[in-house]
């Protein structure tokens, strides 16, 4: 699977317009025989069912049939695609776009024929949850790693980047610097016997070094950092890394840390726990939003019900939306941004949640995906606020 820009993707299918063709698939992480055939025949009922729903849609759709024949051909044998699966399958098939990922998506499985992509279940990908730098620190070495919920990734860094103490000292005393001639030599006085001491003392000089380290790291890090808006989790012997706190000018660095040393530890531990650390913010963050719109609700100033909430996104008003995961409605918009639901899926239905979601997306809203236990009491499956 190639994740590579996955959020200009999702961009990119959040303004795509014309036939589309979403199918969303559930698979097992851990594969046995049973669960390979299992999601080899998911697959293919998907592939039978949006074969039916192009051929419903009319000839706009026909050059799809063409996409499912190279889909099924390209996978469905394929034994070790299947053995490296998530919690689904998501493909997206328009005229310019072709994408099959691998996604720790909880859903039931879904296939939708529309002139929009069905992103709903993305949307936590949108907002950026899961993703993180992790930094590995010490005073011998540093590394810096990118973090997603599919993967974990090495940047690899500069050589401007000091690599521990004795680097960064060089590059402040002009290359110079070496650690086992930087104490001082003199006479003791009346007996002439040679003293070595150290700037201050040793100890003293030792926090002075790890600060001028860590000062050099962080502004030469800066430069190598492309999204500050993300995260940063930091792993390392902790007197470090809580001196590298208080230090850096890192906007986005985590309170809670993976303490010791990492220089030798599994990586794929390391990720494990930089992701229970994420979790449990991204989880406070939605909260402060829920906190925020449940502030606003007895104001009147919040929308809950599909019928105006969207009209009011259509029309571009929308600030902010939150809503229940894979909460399901059926409906038909107009081109005045009308809504008429329906009791079932019909031939022309869309999934009016997701009609919501992009255009709230697409005039600049934010947009928050919220587990069921996690919504609140006074927000029942969506609550939406706007622009004043």
């Amino acid at each position: 699977m190639e994740y590579k820009n996955f959020k200009s993707k999702i961009d990119s299918l959040v303004k795509a317009e014309g036939p589309c063709l979403s199918m969303i698939i559930p698979t097992h992480r851990v594969f046995t025989s049973d669960s390979i055939y299992t999601d080899r025949m998911r697959f293919g009922h998907a592939i039978t069912e949006a074969t039916d729903l192009i051929a419903q849609k009319g000839e706009a759709y026909s050059f799809l049939i063409e996409r499912l024949d190279t889909l099924l051909k390209k996978y469905g044998p394929d034994e070790k695609f299947w053995q490296y699966q998530s919690d689904s399958l998501v493909i997206y098939q328009n005229e310019e776009i072709n994408l099959v990922w691998t996604l720790p998506i909880q859903h039931e499985g879904i296939v939708v024929a529309d002139n929009h992509f069905f992103i709903q279940p993305l949307v936590p990908f949108i907002d950026r949850e899961g993703y993180t730098y992790i930094l590995l620190l010490s005073r011998g070495a540093v590394r810096l790693l990118e973090a997603n919920p599919f993967n974990l990734y090495e940047i690899k860094l500069s050589d401007e980047v000091p690599q521990g103490e004795v680097e960064a000292i060089k590059m402040i005393q002009g290359g110079d610097y070496d650690p086992q001639v930087e104490l001082q030599f003199h006479s003791s006085g009346n007996k002439g016997a040679p003293v070595y001491h150290g700037h201050g003392g040793a100890d003293k000089g030792q926090e002075l070094d790890e600060e001028k380290y860590l000062r050099t790291l962080d502004r030469k890090l800066m430069d190598e950092i492309c999204d500050p808006a993300m995260p940063m989790v930091l792993a390392g012997v902790e007197s470090v890394v809580r001196n590298y706190q208080q230090i850096s000018s890192y906007p986005n660095i985590m309170e809670e840390i993976i303490p010791g040393n990492q220089e030798n530890e599994d990586l794929m531990w390391i990720y494990e726990s930089a992701m229970d650390i994420l979790k449990q913010s991204d989880h406070q963050n939605v909260q402060d939003k829920i906190d925020d719109m449940e502030q606003i609700h007895p104001d009147g100033k919040i929308y809950d019900d599909l019928e105006r909430s969207i009209p009011l996104a259509f029309q571009g008003r929308a600030d902010k939306l939150l809503f229940r995961k894979n909460s399901l409605t059926w409906g038909e918009v107009d081109a005045k941004g009308q809504v008429s639901l329906n009791q079932e899926r019909m031939n022309d239905s869309i999934v009016v949640e997701n009609n919501m979601i992009l255009n709230t997306l697409k005039y600049g809203g934010e947009v928050y995906a919220v587990e069921q236990a996690h919504m609140p009491g006074s927000i029942r499956n969506f609550g939406l606020t706007i622009r004043n």
